[in-house]
């Protein structure tokens, strides 16, 4: 049971993030919020704790005939360090940290996704489905997520758009803005790929 306990551990300290969404909507001061799946709790525990009252998940607005999600998660890689027994255990420690137990209790106490499929019956998802139907309702959107791009610098370039989205919000010019940020990516990228 301590292997539990630490995995319990990681999910909350990776889901920490500011409140302020949560909280707003709780107090029932704005009409709506966007968010990850891991705010769904903490989402919960904000209108329980403020308004009480009923509340949804929905894909942001599309024009599409479905709607398009960003499927994103931390990964696990494994690089070659030339020490095979290291590599070893590595890969050994990725088999357990993601297998169906530890997938079902990392996606219930972190509000993500599990990472297995063999996790979708497994009893703390079905009981978390059946009492917070708005995770139930997240892992049904699935089907709609598209992953990130998996290109050198990408992570970089995601940090400098949320700087510009954040920019633009509070009233920098979007046109000057956009294309600075397309010129700081592609010197990102460039940099990135020419190692």
């Amino acid at each position: 049971m301590v292997e539990m306990s630490l995995i319990m551990q990681l999910a909350n300290i990776f889901t920490m993030v500011l409140l302020t969404d949560q909280q707003y909507l709780g107090q029932g001061s704005v009409l709506f919020a966007a968010g990850s799946t891991s705010g769904i709790t903490y989402f919960q525990k904000a209108i329980e704790e403020g308004y009480n009252g009923n509340w949804d998940v929905a894909p942001i607005s599309y024009t599409t005939s479905e709607p398009v999600l960003n499927l994103y998660g931390g990964g696990l890689i494994m690089g070659n360090t030339g020490d095979v027994n290291r590599m070893v255990a590595a890969y050994q420690w990725m088999k357990y940290i993601s297998n169906t137990e530890n997938s079902a209790v990392w996606s219930t106490e972190s509000g993500y996704g599990f990472v297995r499929t063999s996790s979708a019956d497994h009893p703390l998802i079905v009981e978390k489905r059946a009492e917070l139907p708005q995770y139930d309702k997240s892992l049904s959107m699935v089907q709609y997520g598209k992953g990130e791009p998996s290109v050198p610098g990408y992570y970089s370039v995601r940090g400098e758009v949320e700087k510009a989205y954040a920019a633009i919000i509070n009233g920098d010019d979007i046109i000057s803005t956009l294309n600075q940020l397309n010129e700081d990516a592609n010197t990102i990228l460039a940099d990135a790929t020419a190692e």
